[in-house]
């Protein structure tokens, strides 16, 4: 099992990785979200990396073994101890983030789930529209008339497509995020 580490990324970010999670915030980030700011690196380093009771470095620009640091690091223990909490903020500032920042994009954010939603129920229809058709070629080439399948399908396709496209349209005729929000595909 391996232990949860921090790292101070020269790149200016903070990575702190578990068994089944990682948290990646930039220093100021990382200030909301623990509370306070990362501890200062040593004068002429850029990056640190601590696992508790295994390993303490720090690392410059051309210097791969900085001081001895003492393996014990309490400051890194304690972010260690609020790995909780620093997920927890990243996923809030991550859904924030995700959110449309304008109407237009959240009615074409819409649209695309409408669609997704769709397909998805065209996938679900009772009776797959490759089987249908090939069992109503099959019929026709024989002469017969097609399958009672057939007609079902189809009815219950254009059902599904009249109300995407009734949901699409309120979609595209929204005045707000709430009236957006508002439209459902059943």
């Amino acid at each position: 099992m391996a232990r949860p580490h921090f790292h101070h990324h020269p790149d200016g970010r903070i990575r702190i990785y578990t068994e089944s999670a990682a948290y990646h915030a930039t220093l100021d980030e990382f200030a909301l979200d623990y509370g306070d700011r990362v501890p200062a690196l040593p004068a002429g380093f850029r990056e640190r990396y601590y696992e508790s009771g295994v390993t303490h470095r720090v690392r410059g620009d051309y210097v791969y073994a900085g001081p001895p640091l003492p393996l014990a690091w309490p400051e890194g223990e304690a972010i260690l101890a609020a790995i909780p909490s620093l997920l927890s903020a990243q996923a809030q500032r991550e859904a924030e983030e995700a959110k449309p920042k304008t109407l237009e994009d959240a009615r074409t954010r819409k649209i695309a789930e409408l669609r997704e939603a769709l397909e998805q129920a065209l996938v679900e229809l009772p009776w797959r529209e490759a089987d249908v058709k090939t069992e109503t070629i099959a019929a026709l080439a024989a002469g017969a008339s097609p399958p009672q399948e057939w007609s079902d399908w189809k009815a219950a396709r254009d059902v599904l497509l009249e109300r995407y496209r009734t949901a699409a349209a309120q979609a595209d005729a929204a005045q707000s995020f709430e009236e957006l929000e508002g439209v459902r595909f059943p």
